[in-house]
């Protein structure tokens, strides 16, 4: 399985960004994380840009980053080309947890930049170490 970092928009800044929400700052942070350290980094449109060998397939983690409502409602619209991913949304803050619709993107961990990511870690580790047939594997 692949790692992948979506995010609406390409930060241009440093990776000390004190930015809050800033998604080279959310992107640092996961780099920080060892199965993550060489994940894809997608911004935008630019998936369809990408050679095939470096394409999300099904299956592969997906990480979507929202800095705000605005580009939370953006990935609901394009919310079927997440499908097949496992997907893991980190959002801009803690406020946007209250909110219901993000459910929408079927996130199979959900976090914010308010929070330690270090729960975060143990789900991505989890993730991308289990295979979908370990169970039937060990029988």
């Amino acid at each position: 399985m692949n790692a992948f970092f979506y995010s609406l928009h390409e930060a241009l800044c440093r990776n000390d960004c004190k930015y809050f929400t800033c998604p080279q700052r959310c992107l640092s942070a996961l780099r920080n994380i060892e199965l993550l350290k060489d994940m894809v980094v997608l911004h935008g449109s630019m998936y369809s840009l990408l050679p095939i060998n470096f394409r999300p397939q099904s299956g592969d983690l997906m990480i979507l980053f929202a800095a705000n409502w605005h580009e939370l409602e953006q990935m609901i619209a394009m919310q079927d080309i997440f499908d097949s991913f496992r997907v893991v949304l980190i959002l801009g803050g803690d406020e946007y947890l209250s909110d219901s619709r993000y459910h929408q993107l079927r996130p199979r961990f959900t976090s914010s930049m308010d929070m330690n990511f270090i729960e975060l870690e143990s789900v991505v580790n989890k993730m991308m170490l289990v295979s979908p047939d370990a169970n039937t594997q060990q029988r």
